[in-house]
């Protein structure tokens, strides 16, 4: 992976969650590094609407007067509603997005990402790369989850 390549990938996100804000925070120190080209286009998913046990139900349509998680009053403008709307959308039905963050490359592959801790500094290329090698460039593999043990009581 050369440094002038850029690399393009949509993120979907819930404001709410922290592993969006630890994946942010490593996607910023990449781009602070200068050593990779990075295009993010961050989209909208609802980690409210994937739990949400009403069919019919949506954060996007539900009444301003409910008090709903993950909606800020502040977006008053119904267009706003339609992007999120339209997001959320596509990341489930054609992307098969189910949480967040997930990172959408161009060629398809994606990956749902959970961070331990946040990653800063010169470790964070060393990081985004392996990542990468795993999530954008190996579609064999299909899942990596670690156990964590559990902590003595």
């Amino acid at each position: 992976m050369t440094a002038s390549a850029p690399i393009a990938f949509d993120v979907f996100f819930d404001y709410q969650c922290p592993f969006v804000y630890r994946a942010a925070g490593l996607i910023d120190a990449v781009r602070r590094s200068g050593r990779r080209d990075i295009d993010v286009r961050w989209r909208y998913f609802s980690l409210t609407q994937v739990n949400s046990k009403d069919d019919g139900w949506t954060v996007w349509g539900a009444p301003a007067s409910d008090n709903v998680r993950g909606r800020r009053r502040d977006l008053a403008d119904p267009r706003i509603y339609d992007a999120l709307a339209r997001d959320h959308s596509e990341a489930v039905s054609e992307l098969g997005v189910f949480g967040t963050p997930t990172l959408v490359f161009a060629d398809g592959a994606s990956a749902y990402v959970r961070l331990s801790e946040p990653v800063e500094g010169e470790g964070a290329v060393e990081v985004f790369d392996r990542l990468l090698s795993v999530a954008a460039s190996e579609p064999r593999i299909l899942e990596i989850k670690r156990p964590r043990r559990p902590v003595p009581v």
